[in-house]
């Protein structure tokens, strides 16, 4: 297989993306098409974003969802929730060092948890953001005859 000219992964991402699309959310396709109708709406000068560790801020992501009110307070219209993906503990790098790339951090709360948060944000007009960092994973063979990759 070539990293180019590889059809079969092209059409294969396509129609991933496809069927992402038709399982997306009506609210979700509406705001995509409000934001194509403004390709300018990040840089606004009523955008005001925040990054924070949901662990330290509220707790884990239920609590937060409590938090919504103080901050809308605030005025915020971003938030960048760091790190979130399920992790090995205590060696995680800092909590980037993933685990399950599908899964929230179990300390943090569940999937559920993360998508009732990420509605009642949006209703609160707050756009929600994690890292997925791709090139930063665990990997439990290597960690264990490697201490450097712990």
């Amino acid at each position: 297989m070539s990293l180019y000219n590889n059809h079969a992964a092209f059409e294969s991402l396509i129609d991933s993306m496809a069927e992402a699309y038709a399982d997306r959310p009506a609210d979700l396709k509406r705001l995509d098409k409000s934001r194509e109708q403004d390709p300018d709406w990040y840089k606004r000068g009523d955008m005001f974003g925040m990054t924070m560790y949901t662990d330290l801020f509220a707790g884990d992501l239920k609590k937060l969802a409590d938090k919504i009110p103080y901050l809308k307070e605030q005025k915020l219209t971003y938030l960048h929730l760091m790190p979130l993906l399920d992790m090995p503990h205590p060696n995680n790098d800092g909590g980037y060092a993933v685990q399950d790339f599908d899964a929230v951090d179990p300390k943090l709360g569940t999937n559920e948890d993360l998508a009732a948060l990420a509605k009642k944000l949006r209703r609160a007009g707050i756009s929600l953001c994690i890292d997925s960092v791709s090139y930063r994973f665990f990997f439990p063979p290597c960690a264990s005859f490697r201490p450097s990759a712990r």
